[in-house]
């Protein structure tokens, strides 16, 4: 009876892990590529679909002014979300708290940088 219980004991003892595993798991935050962006009737809330994975499966969270947004970092409204914007939303079920929003998920250059041009030189003198 004592092998039992030990041997009870032991499963259960390394089952835990794999139950902590799965609610780590369904904690990690939705990342994708918004597909369509969709005010709802009540006019409070929006919805976005976010397409996500390599089967490109199709998700729709419904979104209000209470989750902080951002787009490449700054302070943003769902009314500057667009689509093709790559997101994070989390969480990855229920209402949204956070979504972070960056434009094709690449750090884009100084825009003003590239389009200044170069200085001028000095023509040579004509005499």
């Amino acid at each position: 009876m004592k092998k039992l219980m030990t041997v009870l004991a032991l499963g259960a003892a390394m089952g835990f892990p794999c139950v902590a595993g799965a609610m780590d798991a369904s904690e990690k935050p939705l990342k994708g590529k918004i597909s369509s962006i969709k005010p709802d009737d009540d006019k409070k809330s929006t919805d976005l679909v976010i397409t996500k994975g390599k089967n490109k499966e199709e998700v729709t969270i419904v979104a209000d002014d209470t989750a902080t947004i951002t787009v490449d970092g700054q302070a943003a409204k769902i009314a500057d979300l667009v689509v093709g914007e790559v997101v994070t939303v989390s969480p990855a079920t229920g209402k949204p708290t956070t979504i972070a929003a960056t434009h094709g998920g690449k750090k884009k250059k100084d825009a003003g940088a590239a389009a200044t041009p170069p200085p001028a030189t000095p023509a040579p003198d004509a005499k």
